[in-house]
């Protein structure tokens, strides 16, 4: 199908946009196309990451898709922890006192919409797709500097058991610098320990599959509990659980539904198509979007807030994503597709997953159907059916 590319990981992170457009070069040759978690979703040079992205597609003349479009705010100085306590004071009354604040969503949507005037200036094909709330998540040792976690997971881990190294890692995150490019030295752009602080990391998911009473909680809130530093906290468990902790990252708290107004204009474009971002585990808890993605966002944003009509929400989590793919025989109801059919009452449609308890499912769909075959078939999962297959473009 195509080529993905992880721009704010390690060793991703190190390549140079040359190289980058050799390889791309390469999903030309196949009629594929390339999609890339960005370089940087900061807010101070996420411009620039979708500008590398675009050139990439321009230069290698294939088709690119920007990953989960989101922007974390990154301001200078002490402004950034001013801000971020604002939006967590304003999260905390819109919790007790509901109310609406479109113009959250002009930061973002401006970036998009400056995305897609390029592109189209630049004859470019360009797709771009978000989820539908407020909190990312990804490893927790991708916080590291580069230098950290170069050697692997246990070399990386050997680093944060040394106390002198561990000192020296705390200072590439304090000093570090999150400008662009983000490419080597203490300069990479997944340093959220000082963008979003301790206080907006949350835990999501353990190795070890224990709770404790960390899972949905701060680093900042449960290193306090435990009388640590924050920054030593982590790298304690870190170790305890062998790299595997996975976290929320959200300038206020997993589930915050102001956070997430301010991606309504981005989530609801037509250009826009419907994510997960959902990272396969071999251990402990997944995401909530595993079990409520495309769920919330068409009982949600189509029924409930009616921000956009029920056939483009279809659309948006159907055939536009199968055309960024281009995958021409998924994705619509026609003779000759295939039959990947999600049979649904709109007015019992409701998600039931939340941060703290990702496993629950929704309720209102009623069959599901791969290939043809019946999965779920008036709510009863069929376990022994096995139709999925690895999916290629045109198949």
């Amino acid at each position: 199908v195509g080529l993905s590319f992880g721009l704010q990981y390690f060793p991703g992170l190190l390549c140079e946009t040359p190289e980058l457009i050799d390889v791309a070069r390469i999903a030309r040759k196949y009629n594929g196309f390339v999609a890339a978690h960005l370089r940087s979703y900061n807010s101070d040079t996420l411009g620039k990451a979708i500008a590398e992205l675009l050139e990439i597609g321009v230069r290698a003349e294939v088709p690119v898709q920007a990953s989960h479009l989101f922007v974390i705010p990154n301001l200078p100085g002490r402004l950034n922890r001013l801000a971020s306590g604002a939006l967590r004071l304003a999260a905390q009354v819109h919790r007790r006192f509901a109310f609406r604040a479109p113009q959250l969503g002009y930061l973002l949507y401006s970036y998009l919409d400056q995305a897609l005037r390029a592109a189209e200036a630049a004859g470019q094909e360009f797709g771009v797709d978000a989820m539908p709330t407020s909190a990312g998540f990804t490893h927790v040792l991708a916080f590291m500097p580069p230098w950290c976690i170069k050697g692997g997971v246990r070399a990386a881990l050997d680093v944060l058991a040394d106390p002198a190294r561990r000192e020296e890692v705390r200072r590439s995150i304090e000093e570090g610098d999150t400008s662009w490019p983000h490419r080597e030295g203490d300069s990479w752009s997944m340093n959220l320990f000082k963008v979003l602080g301790y206080d907006g990391i949350h835990i999501m998911s353990l190795g070890s599959g224990r709770d404790d009473g960390m899972l949905g909680h701060s680093v900042a809130e449960l290193a306090k509990r435990a009388g640590k530093d924050p920054f030593d906290w982590v790298c304690d468990l870190l170790i305890e659980e062998k790299g595997r902790v996975l976290a929320f990252l959200t300038p206020t708290f997993p589930g915050d539904e102001l956070a997430e107004q301010s991606l309504e204009p981005v989530l609801t474009h037509p250009r826009v198509a419907i994510a997960t971002d959902s990272i396969l585990l071999g251990f402990g808890m997944p995401s909530h979007l595993f079990y409520d993605c495309y769920p919330k966002f068409l009982s949600h944003y189509a029924r409930d807030l009616r921000l956009i009509s029920l056939s483009q929400a279809i659309r948006k989590c159907t055939s536009l994503p199968a055309d960024q793919a281009r995958l021409f025989d998924r994705g619509r109801i026609r003779e000759g597709a295939c039959a990947d059919l999600v049979l649904f009452d709109l007015d019992r449609l409701r998600t039931n997953s939340t941060a703290q308890r990702p496993g629950q499912f929704p309720d209102g769909i009623e069959s599901v159907f791969v290939n043809g075959t019946p999965l779920v078939e008036h709510g009863q999962f069929h376990s022994d059916a096995r139709p999925g297959c690895v999916i290629r473009r045109g198949r």
